[in-house]
């Protein structure tokens, strides 16, 4: 059943008003998994707004523990920060249990240890706030490769939360600072295989299988760049793999 069919019995469940049942339903439901969390959550919104505040807390605190029971880390810490925004819960517990799944989520993360010690979510007064905070450094944490707006792939090589800054190495250019506030502007993930991923880590090869069959490599530019480019791009992304005396001969073949 989808969520969206599940919800849509749930609501039919709420409306008739009976504690047991809903409960039944529930319980139903987390024997399938609890997923991301997502529907879950906006099951307990909807229960709630119906008038049964009480019961939802007990809900979402039994979603939490099957999340444990599953190691559904993801989904835990979606419901264990819907705890700590309810007030529902032991603050310590709580907090202790969001390390942990933070833990599991960011698993092999070189700062991993460290940035936990620096945030110290455990003793946070404002746990969700510091949450946020420790989350998006682990997202640009060391290692991380990214297109910088205007500037192009570089990977990042110190992230220092004392000063708030990241610094990347691009092709051209050593330890550009780039403010953590400004990452999610200006940095975009770059996956593995990506063509101007390839261009930074192994430019040598790229350039030999670009200019060995321009066609093959047209398209793989084409397929990561995930939109239309322009001649003009297409140039651009291709610079230190196809000379400029190369570039007529190669743009006709390819």
């Amino acid at each position: 059943m989808s969520g969206k069919d599940w919800l849509d019995e749930w609501d039919v469940v709420i409306g008739g008003g009976n504690s047991g049942a809903i409960e039944e339903f529930w319980l139903a439901r987390l024997e399938e998994g609890v997923g991301d969390g997502a529907t879950l959550l906006e099951a307990l919104k909807r229960l709630r707004h119906g008038g049964k505040k009480t019961l939802a807390a007990t809900l979402l605190e039994l979603a939490a523990d099957e999340a444990l029971s599953e190691k559904a880390w993801a989904a835990r810490r979606a419901l264990l920060r819907e705890m700590i925004r309810m007030g529902h819960g032991d603050l310590d517990a709580l907090r202790a249990g969001l390390e942990d799944c933070v833990r599991q989520v960011w698993a092999g993360r070189p700062s991993l240890d460290r940035l936990l010690a620096h945030f110290k979510l455990r003793e946070a007064r404002k746990p969700l706030d510091v949450l946020d905070q420790l989350e998006t450094w682990l997202e640009f944490d060391v290692g991380g490769v990214f297109l910088m707006t205007g500037r192009g792939p570089g990977r990042v090589v110190e992230a220092n939360p004392q000063l708030g800054m990241l610094r990347l190495d691009l092709e051209r250019e050593k330890r550009v600072p780039v403010p953590i506030d400004a990452a999610r502007k200006y940095l975009a993930p770059m996956p593995a295989g990506h063509f101007l991923r390839r261009r930074l880590e192994d430019g040598k090869a790229l350039a030999a299988e670009v200019l060995a069959d321009p066609p093959a490599g047209l398209a793989a530019l084409l397929g990561s760049a995930g939109a239309p480019q322009t001649v003009s791009e297409i140039k651009g992304a291709l610079v230190g793999l196809v000379a400029e005396d190369q570039w007529t001969a190669w743009w006709n073949t390819a």
